[in-house]
């Protein structure tokens, strides 16, 4: 029993590290994301989600912008595509 208790304590006391160091990395990339817009000029939003523990950071997501800033993306992918392929 004294080692059952011994190994689930351990366990948790592991999650917690591992939540701790999830949330260092978060705000590290805080960090990173603010010194980046603030080097440059104009109001920027972001959506990240990091893929291996899937944390997501929102970065000025009730800002309103207009539609075709969202539309320069979708539009530089397919050129670029088009580009692979040798159609441009």
């Amino acid at each position: 029993m004294k080692r059952l208790l011994i190994i689930l304590l351990f366990c948790m006391s592991t999650k917690n590290i591992h939540s701790q160091l999830k949330e260092q990395r978060k705000q590290q990339l805080i960090q990173e994301f603010q010194q980046l817009f603030a080097s440059e000029e104009g109001v920027f939003a972001m959506a990240f989600k990091d893929l291996n523990i899937g944390d997501t950071i929102y970065w000025n997501e009730k800002e309103l912008f207009h539609a075709a800033s969202t539309m320069k993306t979708p539009v530089m992918i397919e050129v670029f595509r088009q580009v692979a392929l040798g159609f441009l």
